[in-house]
């Protein structure tokens, strides 16, 4: 127990991205393919979880609320705001609302970037990001990965 309280006072909290991203000390995404190993892929298993809880979270509210497709020209404190009423109407209408409500327009994302709704018409969703220039990250980002890797394999490990 000891060892996971110091283990948590030493990692940073980070954000969670995929292998389009490159890695930095608050960044994390998962090793290449080509990097993998047993322990490798536990941390890509553990890492794809939230990022995929997150990416639906996203996608429903997004299909939802269209502000959330363009980029927001408003103060921070104000995004955070807008973003907190969409969750909590969102989550008033599917209890008040129940099916009528879920089942409404739901659009189905796709990874290359298009959604597509229940017509089949296509539109576009996001621009593609384009690869960064400096790809290799430096030895003390990978060292926060490494310690999240084996924070994963001992401490927090799934049983």
């Amino acid at each position: 127990m000891l060892w996971c309280i110091k283990m948590l006072c030493k990692i940073p909290f980070v954000f969670i991205g995929d292998e389009a991203f490159a890695l930095r000390p608050n960044f994390l995404k998962p090793y290449s393919q080509k990097e993998l190993n047993y322990s490798r892929k536990i941390f890509t298993l553990r890492l794809s979880r939230p990022r995929n809880v997150v990416e639906n979270a996203f996608g429903i509210l997004a299909s939802r609320f269209r502000i959330f497709c363009t980029e927001i020209n408003m103060k921070l404190q104000n995004i955070e705001r807008v973003t907190l009423a969409c969750c909590t109407l969102h989550n008033f209408l599917r209890s008040k609302c129940g099916e009528t409500y879920i089942s409404l327009n739901i659009k189905k994302f796709h990874y290359d970037g298009v959604a597509q709704n229940h017509s089949n018409e296509v539109e576009p969703t996001f621009i593609p990001l384009q690869r960064g220039h400096n790809r290799h990250a430096r030895d003390e980002v990978k060292e926060v990965r490494d310690e999240f890797l084996q924070y994963f394999l001992n401490e927090g490990q799934v049983s």
